[in-house]
């Protein structure tokens, strides 16, 4: 999950939406937007297999992010698919969306 205010960004990995509600009950609610960044299950893996290879995360990682993958869509955000796009073609779509400069 990001928040986008102005130009800045919080950038958080939250799969709980009393977390995201918690957070947005200390700001001012009308200048805040949730938004989280999901993929597909073979993007995320194929990502986390690729980390794994690296040495920089475990096949447990891998594991609890495709068990996480139905909690961030049930939550009550905007979101963006990164299925398939590379970081830069996300971070165009976020610009596009008015929450980073």
């Amino acid at each position: 999950m990001f928040l986008g205010e102005g130009g800045g960004i919080i950038s958080l990995s939250i799969d709980r939406q009393e977390i995201i509600d918690a957070i947005l009950s200390g700001l001012d609610a009308g200048a805040w937007t949730a938004r989280s960044l999901t993929a597909d299950g073979e993007s995320l893996g194929r990502r986390l297999a690729a980390d794994i290879g690296r040495g920089v995360r475990t096949q447990e990682a891998l594991e609890r992010g495709l068990a996480r993958l139905p909690l961030y869509g049930a939550l009550d955000t905007v979101k963006i698919d990164t299925s398939g796009k590379t970081p830069e073609a996300v971070c165009g779509e976020i610009a596009r969306l008015g929450t980073c400069v």
